[in-house]
Formats: C-alpha cells, structure tokens, sequence
C-alpha cells in the first residue's frame, strides 16, 4: 500500500462465543454483548488522531475477546453466557452503526441480550472507571462479576464511578 488515503469499507466485526447449557435446559442463554465503535470523529481525516478517538476501546475488545476465547475453550471455564463481540462505524453519530448491527440480527439473539458493555473511550479519564447500569443487577453473577469490577478497581486505585 502505498501512501495517502485509503477507502476503508466500513462493516462491522463480529465474534461469537458460546455458553455452556447445562444438560436437560431448554431455555435459550442470555447473551451478554461487548461492543466498541472502531472510527473517530474530527473537523478533517487529519485531525481524527489519537490512541482514544477509539483505539483504547478497540484494543480492549479485541483483548478481551482473546481472554474469554482462552476460557471458553474448555467446557469446564465456559460461562453461562453467550458472549457476542462486536465493532461499529458509526459512533460519532449516535451510535448509527452499532444500531444497523444490532438490527441484522435474529430477533431472538436480540431478545436474549441481557446486558451490553460499551468500550468507547476508555482511555479517557484518568483514575475513573465509568460502570453505568440502567437498573440495578438482579442476578447473581452479574451482581459478582460488578463487585468484582469495584475489587479489580481498588486494588489498581481507580476510582468507581
């Protein structure tokens, strides 16, 4: 490639990772999305820099994807929850690509969407850590799995917001 500008087609990524059914379930996994918008936004191309503008979702995503992908490799380390990993265009624009992405799915995928992690921007603030829920967890494991978000944050001395 040479150099300049390039056109870069803008379709989303997607990563699926099953949960463990236990034997005998017939009810669909809830699902769990973790989703990051891979563009930026600027005044011109050029000025669309920096790690953030949405490399540090990006890079978080794709981390985390890694790491779950290691755990669900064995049925004994699987959760309970489908796990759907996604990147968008879009974000800059009221999260347009994120919401055509989520539409091309089976209504029932969308359905089974229990909650959704958003990874824009989180190089951003330093010391904080944003968790925002619209309601408060009801199920146990997630209940866990936000404490300990609050442990992993205070033994790094980041402030939970």
């Amino acid at each position: 490639m040479g150099a300049g500008w390039h056109t870069v087609p803008r379709n989303p990524a997607k990563g699926w990772l099953p949960g463990l059914k236990v034997d005998g379930d017939v009810n669909q996994l809830p699902t769990i999305a973790i989703v990051a918008s891979y563009d930026t936004f600027g005044a011109a191309p050029a000025l669309s820099v920096g790690s953030d503008s949405n490399g540090s979702g990006v890079v978080a995503l794709l981390e985390i994807a890694r790491l779950f992908s290691l755990l669900y490799s064995n049925p004994k380390t699987r959760g309970r929850y489908n796990l759907l990993f996604g990147l968008t265009s879009g974000g800059p624009y009221n999260y347009n690509g994120t919401h055509k992405w989520l539409r091309s799915f089976d209504q029932r995928l969308r359905e089974s969407i229990d909650y959704a992690i958003c990874l824009n921007s989180i190089g951003s603030w330093d010391n904080e850590l944003w968790i925002h829920v619209s309601k408060p967890p009801e199920n146990a494991y997630i209940k866990q799995m936000f404490e300990g978000f609050a442990e992993v944050a205070e033994e790094l001395g980041l402030k939970l917001a």
